[in-house]
């Protein structure tokens, strides 16, 4: 069980960069949407990895990183609900919203260190 919810909340992380690339394009468009589709992708990527991923560089603490992690992917719901993409949005949604009470009840714990 520990495997299955860390494994809905990255299907869930990588629809929100697929997001992240496809709404700038398509609700802005031009030179400032492509832009955006680059630049936010490698933003929340970079703060998901050093804040709130599951070996991240410096953690928030539980509770912070459950309620960012929820903002963040809940966003990513509106997005493309925006879209008109209803399928992505089911998806989207189900990922995170499965996985994440299923990565706070089985959390993915690092193995024990060797001395």
């Amino acid at each position: 069980m520990r495997w299955l919810g860390g494994g809905f909340v990255f299907l869930a992380e990588l629809t929100l960069y697929a997001v992240l690339v496809w709404w700038p394009v398509a609700a802005i468009g031009g030179a400032v949407g492509w832009v955006l589709a680059i630049a936010l992708p490698i933003a929340v990527g970079s703060l998901w990895f050093t804040f709130l991923s599951p070996k991240a560089r410096r953690p928030l603490g539980s509770v912070p990183t459950l309620v960012a992690r929820t903002l963040l992917l809940a966003a990513g719901s509106l997005l493309y609900a925006s879209l008109g993409a209803g399928i992505m949005l089911w998806v989207h949604t189900a990922a995170w919203a499965i996985g994440t009470p299923i990565a706070v009840r089985w959390p993915i714990e690092d193995p024990p260190s060797s001395p």
